[in-house]
C-alpha cells in the first residue's frame, strides 16, 4: 500500500505530502473522537441549531473572500508587500463580516431565536478565521508543512477538550461554538508567532493593488457570493422544509462526509495548491501534479467511504443509541455518491485555484449552485434530507464533467500561448 501511495504521489513533493498527510490523519482521528462524544452528550435539536450557526458563519464568506486569497496563493514571489496587502484585506473583511453577521441575524431572525444570543461568539470566530489565512499561506508557500500540521493538531486538541468538557456540563450548542473559538485562537497565536513581522502591516502601493485588482478582486464578489451560498444552500433549504431533529441528523451525517473529504482532497490540498502555483510555466509538471492528486484522492475517498459503509453500524453501536445509529446510517446510504464525488471535484478545483483562473472558478461555482438549487427544489420538499444528499451527488457529478472540459480548454490556450 505504501509503495502504491508513493507511486501515485509522483509530481508532488513526497516529504511535504507525507508530513502534512500524517498530521491530517492525527487531526481527523481526534476530531472523530470529539464527534462521537459530543453526539452522545447533546440532543439532536442542539446540533440542528449548531448547523444554522455554522450556516451564518459560512455565509460570511461572501465578505471574507474579496479576491485576496486567490491572489496571494497564485503569487510566486518573496516581496512582503503582497502578504501585507493580504493581511490588511483580511482584517478589514473580517470586521465588515462581523458587522454584517450582526445585522443579518438581527434582521432575519425572530426575537427568541437562539442565534441572537451567540452573535458575539460568531463574530469573533469569523474575525479570527479571516486573520489566520495570511500566516498560514506564508508557511505553506515555504513548504513548512510540519509546522502547519503541528498547529492543526494542537488546535484540534484544544477543540476536543473544550467541546467535550463544556458539553458535559452545559449540553447546548454554545459549547460547540466555544470549542471552535478556542481552536481558532490557538491556531492564530501559533501561526503569527512563527512568521517574520515584516509580512504584517499595510500596503497601498499601486503595483501591488494592480496585481490583486484586475485578475482577482474585480471578479471576487460574485464568486464569493456564489461560493458561500453554494456551501450552505442545503441548510438554507432544509431549514424551510424539515424539522430541527432532521436537521440535526443531517448535520451529524455531514461530519462523516467531511471525513471522506478530509482524508481524500484535504489530505494533500495545501501541498497540491502551492505545487500548482510553482509549476505554472510547465504543462507537463501541472499534469503530473493533477494526476497524482486525483489518483490519491480517489484511492483515499473510496477506501474511507467503503470503511464507513461497512463498519458504521457496528462501531457506532458501542457509542450511540440504536435509533440514532439507524437514522444516521440510513441517511449515509443516500450520501455515498456525494462522499466520493465531492472530494474529487474539490481536488480538481485546486488546479484552477493554483493557476489563478478566477473566472473559470466563478463559472464552475455558478453552475454547481444552479444545479444544487434546482435539484433541491425538486427533491427536498418531498424527500427532505435524503433528497438533499441525492441532489448534491448529481450536482458534483455535473461539476466534474464541466471541470474536465475546462482543463482541455486551458491546455489548448496554454499550448497556443507558449507556441507548443
Amino acid at each position: 500500500m505504501i509503495q502504491w501511495i508513493e507511486k501515485r504521489m509522483k509530481g508532488l513533493p513526497s516529504k511535504s505530502v507525507l508530513t502534512y498527510a500524517g498530521t491530517s490523519i492525527v487531526s481527523q482521528v481526534l476530531r472523530f473522537s470529539g464527534i462521537l462524544m459530543t453526539t452522545k452528550l447533546l440532543g439532536l435539536e442542539q446540533f440542528g441549531l449548531y448547523a444554522q450557526a455554522l450556516m451564518a458563519i459560512g455565509l460570511c464568506g461572501i465578505i471574507l473572500s474579496p479576491g485576496h486569497q486567490d491572489g496571494f496563493v497564485a503569487y510566486n514571489g518573496e516581496d512582503p508587500r503582497y502578504s501585507r496587502f493580504h493581511f490588511q484585506t483580511a482584517l478589514i473583511a473580517g470586521l465588515v463580516a462581523w458587522m454584517g453577521l450582526y445585522g443579518g441575524i438581527r434582521i432575519f431572525t425572530q426575537e427568541l431565536n437562539p442565534l441572537r444570543s451567540v452573535i458575539p461568539i460568531l463574530g469573533v470566530i469569523v474575525l479570527i478565521e479571516s486573520l489566520t489565512f495570511t500566516p498560514l499561506f506564508i508557511a505553506q508557500k515555504r513548504f513548512q508543512f510540519r509546522w502547519t500540521g503541528l498547529v492543526d493538531v494542537t488546535g484540534v486538541v484544544v477543540w476536543l477538550v473544550l467541546s467535550v468538557g463544556l458539553c458535559y456540563y452545559f449540553p447546548r450548542m454554545e459549547s460547540l461554538l466555544y470549542g471552535r473559538l478556542g481552536e481558532g485562537m490557538i491556531r492564530l497565536i501559533l501561526l503569527y508567532g512563527r512568521i517574520p513581522w515584516n509580512h504584517l502591516g499595510f500596503c497601498l502601493d499601486r503595483d501591488v493593488w494592480s496585481y490583486y485588482w484586475k485578475p482577482f478582486i474585480q471578479n471576487a464578489f460574485p464568486r464569493a457570493f456564489v461560493g458561500s451560498l453554494m456551501e450552505k444552500v442545503d441548510i438554507l433549504m432544509l431549514s424551510q422544509f424539515v424539522s430541527i431533529h432532521d436537521l440535526g441528523i443531517y448535520e451529524r451525517t455531514q461530519h462523516f462526509l467531511q471525513i471522506c473529504l478530509s482524508l481524500g482532497a484535504n489530505l494533500i490540498d495545501r501541498v497540491s495548491l502551492v505545487t500548482y502555483s510553482r509549476n505554472q510555466s510547465s504543462w507537463i509538471d501541472l499534469m503530473k501534479t493533477l494526476k497524482s492528486s486525483v489518483g490519491f484522492c480517489l484511492f483515499s475517498s473510496i477506501g474511507v467511504t467503503l470503511s464507513i459503509t461497512l463498519f458504521f453500524p457496528w462501531v457506532m453501536g458501542f457509542w450511540w443509541e440504536k435509533g440514532l445509529v439507524e437514522e444516521i446510517y440510513h441517511l449515509w446510504i443516500f450520501s455515498i455518491g456525494l462522499a466520493i464525488l465531492k472530494p474529487l471535484a474539490v481536488t480538481v478545483s485546486l488546479f484552477f485555484h493554483g493557476t489563478g483562473q478566477s473566472k473559470v472558478l466563478l463559472k464552475q461555482h455558478f453552475i454547481l449552485l444552479l444545479i444544487l438549487i434546482i435539484t433541491g427544489l425538486l427533491l427536498i420538499p418531498n424527500y427532505g434530507t435524503q433528497g438533499a444528499c441525492l441532489g448534491g451527488s448529481f450536482a458534483y457529478f455535473c461539476l466534474i464533467v464541466v471541470q474536465t472540459v475546462e482543463i482541455k480548454s486551458f491546455r489548448f490556450k496554454f499550448m497556443k500561448a507558449n507556441n507548443l
